[in-house]
Parts: C-alpha cells; sequence; structure tokens
C-alpha cells in the first residue's frame, strides 16, 4: 500500500534520524497508528441491520442480503479465505469468500480473511431460545 506523500516524507525523516527526539516519538507513532488495522465489532439482535452497516462500513457488499451467519469474523489477510466452523465443531476451508454458499451449511461460526478485520455477532432466535445457560443478555423473542 503507498502511503500519502507526507507520510513518505515522514517516514524518510524519521529513517534518517533528522527530526528531534521528541518529534521523531511523535511521528513514530503516528505512522504506525495510521498503519495499524481498524478493529471494529458489530452486535446486534437478528434483523437489526449488522450486515447492513458492515456493507456499509466496507463500501461493498461483503454479506448479500437474506444471508443468516450467526456469527462472522472478518480478518486482515493477504489472500483470501473462509473457514467455516460447523454446528458439530467440524471446519471446511475455502480459498474464497462465499458467505450464501457458507450459510447453506448452516455454520456455527465463519471465519474469513480480507483486506479488513470485523467481528459482526447475531444469535438466531432458535439459539436464543434453546441457550438457557448461555450467559448473555439474549431476549427470547
Amino acid at each position: 500500500m503507498s502511503m500519502a506523500p507526507e507520510l513518505e516524507q515522514l517516514d524518510k525523516l524519521l529513517s534518517a534520524g533528522q527530526l528531534p527526539k521528541d518529534a521523531a516519538q511523535m511521528g513514530a507513532r503516528l505512522l504506525q497508528r495510521i498503519n495499524s488495522p481498524v478493529r471494529v465489532a458489530i452486535f446486534g439482535l437478528p434483523q437489526s441491520g449488522k450486515s447492513s452497516l458492515l456493507n456499509f462500513l466496507a463500501a461493498e457488499q461483503l454479506v448479500p442480503e437474506n444471508v443468516s451467519i450467526p456469527t462472522l469474523e472478518l480478518l486482515w489477510g493477504e489472500n483470501e479465505s473462509m473457514a467455516l466452523t460447523l454446528q458439530d465443531g467440524t471446519t471446511q476451508n475455502s480459498n474464497t469468500i462465499a458467505l450464501a454458499k457458507a450459510a447453506e451449511q448452516n455454520p456455527a461460526f465463519v471465519t474469513g480473511l480480507r483486506a479488513a478485520r470485523i467481528l459482526l455477532c447475531g444469535a438466531p432466535a432458535s439459539f436464543r431460545q434453546s441457550n438457557k445457560t448461555c450467559g448473555h443478555a439474549c431476549p427470547t423473542q
């Protein structure tokens, strides 16, 4: 990923040791924050708009409409891939993120690798009603 010209200049100055100590420390922290991935967690009840918000924030349709995935975690990765944890605890891997196809297998958890880190949590109504000991404040309706 290329940096803005100002950030490239700051990086060069830091590398050359041409800044006073305090300015160098501040500049190094600034570059570290800018180059660190952003972490976002989205929680909510089923059909409350979590996927729509995720798609809006990502500026693309990551989660297709009318696709129900209980918990989705998107992590930063060089190569796109997906791991499904099924209800029986087994895991299936894929080298693409195809959430509509994944939803057909009724996964308990989905992990995808992309240039993002996003956790989208939503327990289906059947889980909330059958799991009275989950320890979360999940409404039953």
